[in-house]
């Protein structure tokens, strides 16, 4: 009898470890193309940076958002924003370079406040089209007397900034922060910020979206904005269109519960 129940309990043991055994948690099994292939290449190019900096912007007591464009074989373009001390963001201001940026020729404002029916013009993009045309889009910050209201607008030239078009809209609302490219059918697009005005959950300060508007003839028409990129309690803007695939990266996002949330890129594919 006692042979009998030392060989029942032997049993229950074994059932009993069998049993846990076939309870435990797997080692998750990982596919080839789980992780990207490592990178072995080594680049031969090396970028030497010149040893002082040099100031570009002209004698004014602020300036800021500046962008250099290649627009011929020795041309650049500076463009930038700048002003005086309480309106630091009402002009537009571009600077030519025919030496490759060796030297720089007087600066040219081509949008001031005073002079047009908006408070001020800011964040300029500038591209060099397929056409040959300059293309300039920017921020026109709100109509006098009606500030809740941005207008994405941009002009033309056809002679390498020479001379400029008439500035006409692109779209209007609570938008800034465009950047603008040009798809290899010609198709123009332009990414900008739009800030939605009735919340404020991203740390106190209302979230922001990420806009888009297209143009299939060269900027003559463009289609209504479409929003393309939107997460809840965060301040997505300074949307930039990358130049391989259908991707864009947007910059600076704040969080609700980290208002110091450290600005963290990311790329979105559309």
């Amino acid at each position: 009898m006692k042979n009998y129940n030392l060989l029942f309990l032997c049993n229950c043991i074994i059932t009993i470890l069998i049993s846990t055994a076939g309870c435990r948690e797997k080692s998750p099994v990982t596919a080839a193309d789980d992780y990207p292939y490592p990178d072995t290449s080594h680049s031969t190019v090396q970028i030497k940076w010149e040893s002082t900096e040099r100031k570009l912007s002209h004698d004014v007591y602020f300036a800021e958002y500046g962008r250099i464009r290649k627009i011929g074989h020795d041309s650049l373009m500076l463009t930038y924003h700048c002003g005086k001390k309480n309106e630091e963001w009402n002009n537009i201001v571009s600077r030519l370079s025919t030496d490759n940026g060796s030297t720089w020729q007087k600066a040219r404002y081509l949008l001031q406040s005073q002079t047009q029916n908006f408070i001020g013009f800011c964040q300029p993009d500038l591209r060099l089209l397929n056409n040959g045309q300059l293309i300039l889009v920017y921020c026109a910050r709100g109509y006098r007397g009606d500030t809740a209201v941005n207008h994405i607008q941009y002009m033309l030239s056809k002679d390498k900034g020479a001379t400029w078009s008439k500035p006409a809209d692109i779209a209007s609302g609570h938008f800034w922060e465009p950047n603008l490219v040009q798809l290899p059918d010609d198709e123009l697009e332009v990414f900008f910020t739009c800030e939605n005005t009735n919340s404020k959950r991203s740390a106190g300060r209302p979230e922001q979206r990420i806009m888009l508007c297209s143009s299939l003839d060269k900027g003559a028409t463009w289609a209504q904005p479409k929003e393309v990129d939107f997460k809840p309690r965060i301040r997505d803007g300074g949307p930039i269109r990358l130049p391989f695939g259908a991707v864009r990266l947007p910059w600076h996002n704040y969080r609700a519960d980290k208002p110091y949330w450290p600005c963290k890129p990311k790329v979105v594919e559309r």
